[in-house]
């Protein structure tokens, strides 16, 4: 979660004092005061137990080698973003030999100058900025956080951390780093109207006037949502605001302001609420901006809160109860580490039935403070913000509330106080008053949550801030499977009980952990931090093992089953007949554009987001009333069984209660003198997710349609037109706008398509004189049928074409012979139609062609024929600027050339039986390191291979 003073190094009292309060306000609240002592034998018993453990020295690897260290890749920006020694016990030697004694800063930077580009970082001095180092931790280790920034600009969740051992060689390297940025860093839109903007829109957002608001400073950050949800997004120059409500709803809304354009790339309510759920009145008093309120009572004069209620003196004693297990499991002194004040309201409003930390201290609803998980929920939050500093949206925000869920239910069942019979073991909130039980950690879907990524129950929308509440039960399960041990999805899990689970997840939470962690940092952090750990605290290999069985067991390094990719055809079936396909390569000239209600926002050709080669359809949400269409120029005969496919990406103006802009996709059968909406006939993929409001003067208002964001998913919808048989069809697409405020992306069109399925197998077989025959069989998904459609023979060669199934519409009834002074090509293209094309120059398939590698991106560019012109495949292979040698040869004796390389500082060579990015079919190493030896290759004993 984001804090204003992120880069401040104020701390509220610093003095070695710990310090609590808990309030309440007017006639609505009460409010008590604590200040805690820390006891005096605390600290020198743990500086004399740190002091008297051996230094960590670990013997090292080479980062280098692939067979001794574990490099996992973010899935968007194809960079590494984790990378550690493969086994415990050992770390990732330094680039050159390094004092021990030099700074842990220093040492970081000294292996990033090295290894940095690995992560996407070329110049480690100007593109990082220290955000803090932790040294001293357990056996002279260090950790080192830093913040990507771009021209002095920090990037949005762009950081990385280093892990040392005591040798200052590094344990781990993990983070997300934007890479390649091209920005031009002047805004054009002052910070005044981005506040404005912001101001304007949260009030929208939460209907409440302006004046109930105040605005942050703006700050400018650089933001792309890869980095955050792996959504595909462009780089924006941001202006980054929170604001907050003076009155009674709980208010810290993050919003990023494009710099450029004042559209809104990002927002979201940064409050940290124990559950998933907004029941609250205004009947009480406006009194947020009173808070903390009247003073009750305070620690260590009066221990009980004697003159308080139940509610104060639970939340007194259960945020006692709360500092007392951080501090007596990891020496912590308070929330921040440094005795920060704890403070505490009760009785928030009337009604309210909730809990949350807004960012300073703990605020609950009547009844709320009876429940010592809560309390401690609550009061992780805020350990989380001076920590990791989760982001509160998906995954990250999952893992947030997650660890305030873990923290809760450790204090509750160590503290000997609540309920605690083991029917309510890993319920969260089984003692709070008339509601209950809100979450289960050992079976998450009791209560519709998911307890594995793949589960039916992970959410995958934009309510909830993604899901943070939701989504939060798969590590919810995975750190009941770490505690108390079960069986489950085919792992069984020996527990290792609450000390050492707590000290796992502490080490993952405050050394391992960037701001937008999802689950698979995750679950590279948490083995990572039981490795960490070995020889501490009783943990031993054999546990990390077992915590690699829980994080297994939930699938936590999966990615979640989006499914909002429909197919093409039934399983089984592939595209026959196609009246309509256009991926827009050829233009727009399909298309016609309009606008209704005499607004203005036309839809536009644009390389933006194109879902396949460059090309694709684009309309703008824009802060005015509009109403956006985008028609078939010319109808088309539904044939027999057709369908409607296509791909499309989203980003429509909402907030959690409601869909402001949205699209929608329409069909008429009378050339357009009437048109109906299309959602009747739905099938698969993408869906409507909801209905635009009627306020602020939308065109659609009311009517269901595509809303929020799709992530950048390139998600597709497929619809059944098999009742418009023979019918002539126009299909439009239409999206509308309200009168305030714009959205981050607007509408993105591409590759549609009117079409049947056959279960038919399409073949193309091809009899050549004297040689037998070789055939060509279509892509089964008609799309981008390419080379392997495709066979070349020599010049004045017989051939004779037979195409299965034959003659019709179906198949271009092409059937035929092909013989001449040139190269004869023939291909089946992506209707299924059959052709014969002579070539000027012979095309054998014996003939090298040429091709070209990067060094410094570690990318091949093939091209299939001797001349200038695009590469016909290009594709990442190999780390970039790491002086690997491109390598080409027939290594499997198929007779195709494929790719390799040669790493010269390992010795190694990595070679791929195809011409495609993916692992090494065969890696040796042979010749010796950093020796500066060559390569070759070469049919050395006349074998032919």
């Amino acid at each position: 979660m984001y804090s204003k003073n992120r880069f401040s190094t104020e701390r509220i009292n610093p003095k070695m004092t710990s310090w609590w309060v808990t309030y309440t306000g007017l006639s609505v609240m009460l409010v008590l005061m604590i200040s805690l002592i820390i006891y005096p034998a605390a600290s020198p018993a743990a500086s004399t137990q740190l002091s008297a453990e051996p230094l960590l020295i670990l013997p090292t690897v080479r980062p280098d080698d692939p067979g001794e260290t574990t490099r996992n890749y973010h899935l968007g920006t194809g960079m590494v973003r984790f990378l550690a020694p493969s086994h415990p016990g050992s770390a990732l030697e330094q680039p050159a030999p390094l004092d021990p004694s030099a700074p842990a800063e220093a040492a970081a930077r000294h292996f990033l100058n090295v290894y940095g580009k690995w992560f996407g970082v070329l110049d480690p001095q100007r593109e990082l900025k220290l955000l803090r180092t932790q040294e001293s931790l357990d056996r002279g280790r260090s950790s080192v956080r830093f913040q990507q920034a771009y021209q002095g600009i920090p990037i949005f969740a762009g950081e990385m951390i280093v892990n040392l051992d005591a040798a200052k060689n590094v344990t781990s390297v993990n983070g997300k780093i934007l890479p390649n940025i091209v920005l031009d860093p002047t805004p054009q839109l002052d910070a005044s109207m981005a506040q404005a903007t912001a101001l304007q829109a949260v009030a929208k957002w939460y209907q409440m006037p302006e004046y109930e608001l105040e605005v942050s400073p703006a700050v400018l950050w650089i933001y792309n949502p890869i980095l955050l949800t792996q959504s595909k997004g462009f780089t924006a120059l941001a202006w980054r605001m929170e604001v907050k409500a003076h009155g009674l709803t709980p208010i810290r809304e993050l919003v990023l302001v494009n710099a450029q354009n004042g559209n809104i790339v990002l927002h979201f309510n940064q409050i940290d609420s124990a559950k998933n759920l907004k029941t609250y009145t205004m009947n009480g008093s406006d009194n947020y901006a009173d808070l903390p309120g009247s003073l009750v009572c305070t620690y260590p004069n009066d221990l009980i809160c004697a003159a308080g209620d139940s509610d104060a003196k639970a939340a007194h004693g259960y945020a006692s109860d709360t500092y007392d297990f951080y501090l007596n499991t990891h020496g912590r002194d308070s929330i921040d580490g440094a005795g920060m004040m704890l403070i505490s309201s009760v009785h928030y409003g009337v009604g309210y039935q909730n809990a949350f930390w807004d960012g300073q201290q703990m605020v609950y609803g009547d009844g709320f403070s009876a429940a010592d998980d809560v309390v401690g929920h609550e009061l992780t939050h805020g350990v989380t913000e001076h920590e990791s500093n989760l982001i509160y949206y998906y995954q990250s925000g999952a893992i947030n509330e997650s660890f305030s869920d873990v923290w809760g239910e450790f204090m509750d069942l160590t503290n000997g106080k609540g309920t605690d019979t083991p029917a309510v073991r890993w319920l969260m909130g089984e003692d709070v008053p008339v509601i209950g039980a809100i979450r289960s950690m050992s079976n998450p879907p009791q209560f519709g949550d998911p307890d594995k990524i793949t589960s039916t129950n992970y959410f995958l929308g934009d309510w909830d801030n993604g899901g943070v509440h939701i989504n939060s039960g798969v590590n919810n399960k995975a750190a009941y499977l770490m505690t108390d041990g079960a069986s489950f999805n085919g792992f069984t899990v020996t527990g290792l009980g609450i000390q050492k689970v707590a000290k796992i997840y502490y080490e993952a939470q405050t050394n391992l952990l960037t701001s937008s962690a999802d689950y698979a940092d995750l679950y590279d952090a948490l083995q990572q931090a039981c490795s960490n750990l070995v020889g501490t605290a009783g943990i031993t290999s054999d546990n990390c093992t077992q915590v690699k069985n829980a994080l297994d067991a939930v699938e936590m390094n999966q990615d979640p089953v989006v499914g909002l990719d429909a197919p093409l055809c039934p399983s089984g079936q592939q595209v026959a007949v196609q009246p309509l396909f256009d991926n827009m390569e050829a233009g727009s000239g399909n298309w016609t554009t309009s606008t209704l209600s005499g607004t203005s926002n036309p839809w536009y050709l644009t390389s933006d987001y194109a879902a396949s080669g460059t090309s694709a359809v684009r309309v703008k949400d824009i802060g005015s009333v509009s109403d956006s269409v985008l028609t078939m120029a010319n109808s088309v005969t539904v044939p027999a069984g057709a369908y409607l496919h296509f791909r499309h990406v989203f980003g429509f103006e909402s907030d959690n209660d409601a869909y402001w802009d949205g699209g929608v996709v329409e069909y008429s059968t009378n050339n357009g003198s009437t048109w109906t909406d299309l959602s009747a006939l739905f099938v698969d993929g993408q869906a409507y997710g909801g209905s635009l409001s009627a306020d602020f003067s939308n065109p659609l208002g009311g009517r269901s349609a595509f809303v929020a964001d799709s992530h950048g998913y390139d998600v597709s919808s497929r619809y059944n037109l098999a009742s418009l048989a023979g019918q002539n069809l126009r299909i439009r697409f239409r999206q509308g706008t309200d009168s305030i405020i714009s959205g981050p992306i607007g509408w993105v069109v591409d590759d549609v398509r009117i079409y049947n399925c056959t279960s038919s197998t399409y073949s193309l077989t091809v009899a050549k004189a004297g040689t037998g025959s070789g055939t060509v069989t279509s892509n089964p998904a008609g799309i981008n049928c390419g080379a392997d459609c495709s066979e070349n023979y020599p010049a004045n060669t017989a051939v004779t074409l037979t195409a299965t199934p034959a003659g019709g519409s179906t198949f271009g009834g092409w059937s035929g012979a092909c013989a001449g002074t040139g190269a004869c090509q023939v291909t089946m293209n992506a209707t299924k139609s059959v052709t014969a094309t002579f070539n000027p120059v012979s095309q054998t398939p014996a003939q090298d062609t040429i091709g070209l590698y990067s060094p410094t991106s570690g990318t091949f560019y093939l091209r299939n024929s001797n001349s200038a012109g695009a590469a016909n495949v290009s594709f990442r292979y190999g780390p970039a600027n790491a002086g690997w040698v491109p390598l080409t040869g027939d290594w499997d004796g198929n007779g195709t050339d494929t790719i390799g390389l040669y790493s010269p500082t390992s010795g190694t060579f990595y070679l791929r039986n195809s011409n495609s990015a993916g692992a090494a079919n065969v890696s040796f190493r042979y010749g010796p390191a950093n020796a500066g030896w060559i390569p070759l290759t070469g049919d050395w004993d006349g074998s032919g291979s």
